[in-house]
């Protein structure tokens, strides 16, 4: 009988900018909707003052034995206003 091998892989996003994120920011709804080409989704929630410039990077992480990285995409620049949220999608 054949084994199945079962990725676990966890995605980190990071998310850094040229002025100050409040600690009330959240980056939500995390989607993985490609794999080939890698691209992400996700809605910045920021409650806080408005802010320009915010960049990151998406790593796809394997979350098995080794822990390596499996695929990274920049993400940003983009900007985000008081109060609001934006819809983020990045692709490699």
């Amino acid at each position: 009988m054949r084994k199945r091998r079962i990725l676990r892989a966890a995605l980190v996003l990071a998310a850094l900018c040229l002025g100050t994120v409040a600690a009330e920011a959240q980056i939500e709804k995390i989607e993985i909707v490609s794999l080939v080409p890698f691209t992400v989704a996700f809605r910045f929630s920021n409650p806080a003052t408005a802010v320009e410039n915010v960049r990151g990077t998406a790593t796809l992480r394997d979350m098995g034995r080794s822990g390596q990285g499996i695929d990274q995409v920049s993400v940003g620049p983009f900007s985000v206003g008081a109060g609001s949220f934006v819809d983020v999608q990045a692709s490699s």
